[in-house]
C-alpha cells in the first residue's frame, strides 16, 4: 500500500524487486533453454551431414551405396557443382562443390540464389571431391528458371543411395518411413510399431 504522501512502504518495494527478480531468472531461463535447444539441432544437423559425406566418400565408382537416416525436421540438403557461379552458391563453397544442409529453405523465387543466401547465413556446408552433385528427392521443386532438387529431412527414416560415376556424385532419396519416436538405446521407433 502506498502511504498517505503517494509513497511506496518497504514490504511493496521488496516485492516489486523481487517480481522483477523473478521475470529476470525466468527470462534468462527461457532463453537458455532456446540456445540449448538451437545448438542441439544444429548439432544433429552437422551428425547427418558428416554421415552423408563419410558415405559419398566411401562409395566406389560405378557401385550404389544404400543407407537409412533419421529425419530432421525442417532441414534440408542440398548441393551444388563446381561449375555454378559463384553468385549462386554459398561462400562455403567458393571454387568447389559441395552438399550443405540447411534450415527452412524457401520454396519459390530464384531458389539456386536463396538457398545459396540461407546456406551461406545458417546452414553446414562440405565439400566434396567431384565436380558435380546431384541431388534426387521423391518430390522436385522446380519454378520457371530453374530446377532445383533438395531432400526434405522432415520427421521419419530416409532412405538414401549414393551413386558415383567419373567426376559426378549422386545422392537420391528413395522413400521416407513415416514418422518416429526416439526410444533410448532402441534407436528410432515408427510410430504405432
Amino acid at each position: 500500500m502506498k502511504s498517505k504522501k503517494g509513497e511506496m512502504t518497504a514490504n511493496e518495494i521488496a516485492s516489486t524487486i523481487l517480481a522483477v527478480v523473478i521475470l529476470l531468472g525466468l527470462t534468462v531461463v527461457l532463453v537458455m533453454l532456446y540456445k540449448s535447444y538451437n545448438e542441439g539441432e544444429r548439432t544433429s544437423a552437422d551428425k547427418l551431414l558428416n554421415i552423408i559425406v563419410e558415405r559419398v566418400e566411401d562409395a566406389e565408382e560405378g557401385e550404389v551405396e544404400g543407407f537409412t537416416i533419421r529425419g530432421l525436421k525442417d532441414w534440408y540438403l542440398v548441393g551444388w557443382n563446381k561449375k555454378d557461379g559463384a553468385d549462386i552458391k554459398p561462400d562455403k563453397c567458393f571454387l568447389e562443390s559441395c552438399i550443405c544442409i540447411c534450415k527452412d529453405l524457401p520454396v519459390s523465387g530464384n531458389l539456386k540464389e536463396q538457398n545459396a543466401k540461407v546456406c551461406n547465413d545458417n546452414g553446414i556446408c562440405k565439400n566434396l571431391k567431384e565436380d558435380e552433385v546431384i541431388i534426387n528427392n521423391i518430390e522436385k521443386y522446380t519454378n520457371t528458371e530453374i530446377s532445383l532438387s533438395r531432400i526434405d529431412f522432415g520427421k521419419g527414416l530416409h532412405k538414401l543411395t549414393v551413386s558415383k560415376e567419373a567426376k559426378r556424385v549422386e545422392i537420391t532419396e528413395t522413400e521416407t518411413i513415416g514418422e518416429y519416436r526416439y526410444d533410448g538405446p532402441q534407436g528410432p521407433i515408427p510410430i504405432g510399431g
